[in-house]
């Protein structure tokens, strides 16, 4: 949990897994794919953004600020994700997503009723990112990234959510998925979050 570490251990520009990993286990021998989620960490202010009170509501969260993670997802998952929430008519805007215009923020079947119903009402409200060194400080100093419109919420233990290689997972964590194009519209120095491997290795 990186959030365990800002900001005094871990900064904007720390790197999760160094790009000089990624390439060393490329080259392995045997190692046939690397596949890599990648994203980035930004500070929030839940009590000030509407899209986010079911969240903290879900989770009993006063805090001012949090840490959110921002996965990136390519254009292949989205339209996953587009056949899904059509399919089970989940509440989520996913043109928004994909033109880079908003996030959706993942949960772990947090929601009461009551709280799904609030949700219905966020899609299109404004969520604020604000850089890592932003953590702590007056509003004067805090360095703003941008802001993304809500484009919903989807439960990640819903029976046939499309697979996705997150970095965490679990309750109490606030992480949303973004386009490519949105995440860089935020300017957020891109992180390798994890990754998995896959080919034919030889016993000797």
């Amino acid at each position: 949990m990186i959030s365990e570490y800002i900001p005094k251990e871990f900064s904007d520009q720390t790197p999760v897994i160094p790009k000089s990993e990624v390439e060393a286990i490329k080259n392995i021998d045997g190692i046939e794919t690397v596949n890599i989620s990648k994203g980035g960490f930004a500070v929030i202010h839940p009590q000030e953004d509407k899209a986010l009170s079911p969240k903290m509501k879900a989770s009993a969260g006063e805090s001012r600020e949090e840490f959110a993670t921002l996965q990136i997802v390519d254009q292949k998952y989205i339209e996953e994700l587009q056949q899904y929430v059509q399919k089970f008519k989940i509440s989520a805007d996913i043109e928004m997503l994909k033109k880079g215009e908003g996030v959706i923020l993942l949960h772990h079947h947090e929601l009461s009723p009551v709280l799904e119903e609030e949700v219905d009402k966020v899609p299109g409200t404004n969520i604020s990112f604000y850089n890592l060194d932003s953590y702590g400080k007056d509003d004067t100093e805090k360095i703003k990234l941008g802001e993304m419109k809500c484009a919903g919420y989807i439960d990640t233990k819903n029976k046939h959510f499309p697979d996705l290689q997150m970095t965490t997972n679990g309750t109490n964590i606030i992480y949303f998925i973004i386009s490519q194009e949105g995440f860089e519209k935020l300017g957020m120095d891109e992180k390798n979050f994890s990754g998995v491997t896959a080919g034919l290795f030889y016993r000797y």
